[in-house]
């Protein structure tokens, strides 16, 4: 059994949240000025079939940001490190304008429009994402690019249109676009409408690369002209207690030498609020790629307790499980067949301000 441990830093995440249980975390510097963000410390347990067991007390994220308000101008900028703080990233850094009667337009880096699990883990109920780890299951939902855009608010719905340098970056580089227009653009369409007891969301993404540019490492991602075309609905309903959600989604990539690959997702969510404090939950979620196989797994949420508005501790327990076609498949990565299931089981403590 391989044990990875960072005391310093996780102990360090659960101290400072601990200490700030009994107070109301309020960073406004002035009217003008606010910090934000949030930092977690977990302890999970991860067994891979035919695979090393691993065991990690460590940083999950953490995230610290600036926002300014010199209305009608609005700006953010953002820090993030990922799980075992290795590297800083820069994450939110954008300006918007408010133009009037419910328009604004946006320049710069922001999170995609796309999926119902936020990127900050600390708005999301389970500690790990309904999608399974590889394939394009893992791909499904990106997370940051750069560009323009444009929303209009309308009383309880908005309309949002985003033209970024890509949807899907397919470098190494999870935190951003591929960084260049000329290799060819993205578009993403949103339409958001919240009422009191539920909300939709819709979103529809495409993206076209263009051959005959290179990544820093020599290689033409785009050398075949690939395209995709992603579609995601998501809802959530409030019933009391209960809150429950649902989502589908679907991912079309083609080119011009190789057969069409779609790839889907489902998945549906139930939370249950046991006390003002205590909460319960469970996920299922689906997924299929076309010449790869398919993917289902069952998350547990056994007990959630908020101490606060601004910490809480959440645990999670997981189970995934793979077809025998993606078992059969080989990892480019290790050489090796992907794994038959994997198990997950964690406790994780978020503060936020």
């Amino acid at each position: 059994m391989k044990i990875t441990t960072s005391l310093k830093i996780a102990g360090a995440v659960l101290a400072s949240a601990l200490s700030a249980m009994a107070v109301r975390a309020d960073l406004a510097i002035n009217e003008n000025v606010s910090l934000f963000g949030y930092a977690a410390g977990s302890i999970q347990y991860n067994k891979v079939y035919d695979g090393d067991t691993d065991t990690s007390m460590d940083i999950s994220a953490a995230k610290i940001g600036i926002a300014l308000n010199f209305e009608p101008i609005t700006a953010s900028v953002s820090m993030y490190t990922d799980p075992g703080a290795k590297d800083l990233y820069l994450l939110d850094a954008y300006a918007s304008y408010n133009l009037g009667h419910g328009l604004s337009a946006t320049a710069g880096r922001f999170v995609t429009y796309l999926g119902y699990e936020s990127f900050d883990l600390t708005e999301n109920t389970f500690i790990t994402y309904g999608s399974a780890n590889y394939g394009n299951f893992a791909n499904m939902f990106p997370s940051y690019h750069q560009g323009v855009k444009i929303e209009y608010q309308n009383g309880k719905s908005t309309l949002g249109i985003a033209i970024v340098d890509s949807v899907y970056n397919l470098g190494d580089e999870f935190y951003r676009g591929d960084g260049n227009a000329r290799d060819g653009l993205g578009i993403e369409g949103n339409f958001t409408h919240t009422e009191e007891k539920w909300s939709l969301g819709v979103t529809l993404a495409y993206q076209y690369g263009k051959a005959g540019y290179q990544d820093i490492y020599g290689i033409d991602p785009y050398a075949n002209n690939p395209e995709v075309f992603t579609a995601d609905i998501w809802l959530e309903r409030n019933l009391g207690d209960v809150t429950v959600a649902g989502e589908v989604a679907v991912k079309r990539e083609g080119d011009k030498v190789s057969d069409t690959v779609n790839t889907f997702y489902m998945a549906f969510m139930a939370k249950q609020d046991v006390s003002d404090k205590i909460s319960i939950a469970g996920r299922l979620s689906y997924g299929n790629e076309k010449g790869f196989g398919n993917f289902w797994k069952l998350s547990a949420m056994p007990v959630g307790y908020e101490f606060s508005n601004n910490f809480s501790i959440g645990t999670e327990v997981a189970y995934t499980r793979y077809s025998k076609g993606v078992r059969d498949a080989i990892n480019p990565d290790t050489g090796t067949n992907y794994p038959k299931y994997e198990f997950f089981a964690g406790v994780q403590a978020v503060l936020k301000f």
